[in-house]
């Protein structure tokens, strides 16, 4: 669903406005505007160092993550000073968690793997797993997850969900992800 950003870091749930605010008012980063979530968007605040250098901060209910988003050649540069700065999910501690975790932590991690692994080759069969996981909060993590990478592997996986999970909510949701999937 998102491709914002070149570069990207995922945020620890402890981080709070006023760290965000602290973090990029130290890099002499700037506030230029306010995005409120919408139908097919999340909310974002986008930051400003000059007019060549822009950092989102999205608030992504569907991954249940928030992130800092830069595009460009200093993209990455930009997420690495940032990050210094504030407490990030990284992609070992994602992995810890989606390997020993809580099904509402694995769920948090498998979002993460999607936004900073994206082309990871084991993510299709982390997210494969999820989607035949027993508990409903990973199922929906899945699903997620194969919208924000849509591969045609997912295609026969999401279906069996939508024909067969005892969710109605998530066959519904089912039959949105297959529709946004591409064909094999």
């Amino acid at each position: 669903m998102s491709t914002l950003a070149s570069a990207r870091a995922v945020l620890s749930d402890a981080v709070d406005r006023d760290q965000l605010d602290d973090a990029f008012a130290q890099g002499t980063w700037r506030l230029i505007n306010v995005i409120e979530a919408g139908p097919g968007h999340p909310a974002q605040l986008i930051f400003a160092r000059d007019a060549h250098h822009h950092v989102h901060v999205v608030d992504d209910q569907q991954l249940g993550l928030t992130y800092l988003a830069a595009q460009g050649e200093d993209g990455q540069e930009a997420i690495a000073e940032l990050s210094d700065s504030l407490p990030c999910y990284s992609s070992a501690s994602a992995r810890a968690d989606l390997a020993n975790a809580t099904p509402p932590a694995r769920a948090r991690a498998l979002g993460a793997l999607v936004l900073l692994e994206p082309e990871a080759p084991d993510l299709e069969s982390m997210i494969i797993e999820a989607l035949r996981d027993p508990s409903v909060t990973l199922r929906v993590a899945g699903l997620t997850a194969a919208a924000y990478a849509p591969r045609p592997v997912f295609r026969d996986h999401v279906t069996a969900l939508r024909d067969a999970d005892p969710e109605p909510k998530l066959r519904e949701a089912a039959e949105r992800v297959i529709a946004a999937l591409p064909q094999p």
